[in-house]
């Protein structure tokens, strides 16, 4: 009887850290997303204006990407729905690339919504975009901030480190968890 006791309480407490440390990434997650969020505005003020009136958003703080020939990326971000806000889930992208590439980098990307059709596509798990889709890099000078909408989404990325030399296809595939279905 002591042994099931003591596996009771081992699950337990097993499960409360578990739930604990989810918790936790969520929130460093978050405190990550709305950093580079910052850092993306702080570094082109003029986006401003595009993301005020973005029905939403969703911010992938840190993308890795890697490439020899062939080529892979990945991150996770935080989606925020409406002009409130509000924390709606979290996203997870995934990218393919074939082409001459070489090297390595972290970079933010930024996801505007035009409007609640194009929101509800990404989180309904049907946006992929592939090469007709472009993003807007905020480097040198962030040009091209006046790029139209494609598709009722527009894109910006921010690099944060590393070199890559890249003239490749690639499409991004991302998955959505709203925050209640966890």
């Amino acid at each position: 009887m002591k042994t099931i006791k003591k596996h009771y309480l081992l699950t337990f407490v097993l499960f409360i850290t578990f739930t604990f440390s989810i918790v936790a990434q969520d929130s460093e997650l978050i405190l990550d997303a709305q950093t580079a969020l910052a850092q993306m505005l702080k570094k082109a003020p003029k986006i401003k204006g595009e993301f005020d009136k973005a029905y939403g958003f969703v911010i992938f703080p840190e993308i890795k990407k890697v490439g020899v020939g062939i080529g892979a990326a990945g991150g996770k971000g935080v989606v925020f729905e409406g002009r409130s806000r509000a924390l709606a889930g979290q996203s997870k992208m995934s990218q393919a690339s074939i082409g001459l590439q070489l090297g390595a980098q972290k970079y933010s990307e930024l996801i505007l919504f035009e409007n609640k059709k194009a929101y509800d596509y990404f989180t309904g798990g049907k946006l992929k975009f592939n090469a007709e889709i472009n993003a807007v890099a905020l480097d040198a000078d962030a040009g091209g901030l006046d790029s139209p909408y494609q598709t009722g989404v527009k894109i910006y990325t921010m690099a944060q480190g590393g070199v890559m030399f890249s003239a490749s296809v690639a499409g991004q595939k991302f998955s959505f968890e709203g925050k209640t279905s966890k």
